[in-house]
């Protein structure tokens, strides 16, 4: 079961890393021809609007594919990666890694807004449980006692 929750977890990763790429070339107006989660053979594939989605056997990366070396495409065309400013370039070659920055920003805030913020938790130890015959049951320990100090060092703030 944990391997299948951290693949999972690796893929919606991936998937968010190259949607980051995938975006910031799509809405610049740059030809994208293949946006695919894994490597290897695929399998599921589907055509749509000129470029084939594909979830792979291999869920360690992803990659989106731009038309730059294809024959039928003319080597001019404004709108390949190849032709644009280099400006533009970079923004998609970094958009995987923004993607992904702004992926842990929202989770984070999340977490804080949801879960809320870690604080510091009570001073002491809490006893849960004691095993009968056992040094603890010997020396009077019951579960949900508290052991706040030891010897005179308080475990909340140290060194007395």
């Amino acid at each position: 079961m944990n391997v299948l929750i951290s693949i999972s977890v690796l893929g919606l990763l991936i998937f968010f890393h190259e949607t980051g790429h995938f975006l910031a070339a799509t809405l610049q107006g740059i030809k994208v021809n293949g946006f695919s989660i894994g490597f290897g053979p695929a399998l599921i594939k589907k055509q749509f609007r000129g470029v084939t989605y594909s979830l792979r056997a291999l869920p360690l990366g992803g990659f989106v594919s731009f038309p730059d070396d294809e024959s039928e495409v003319p080597l001019d065309d404004p709108d390949l990666m190849r032709n644009r400013p280099i400006s533009q370039r970079a923004l998609v070659l970094s958009a995987g890694v923004l993607a992904n920055l702004l992926l842990a920003w929202v989770v984070l805030i999340g977490q804080a807004t949801f879960a809320g913020l870690p604080s510091q938790p009570e001073p002491g130890v809490l006893i849960l449980s004691v095993q009968q015959l056992e040094a603890a049951d010997r020396s009077g320990l019951m579960p949900g006692d508290k052991i706040i100090s030891i010897n005179g060092i308080d475990l909340g703030k140290g060194q007395e």
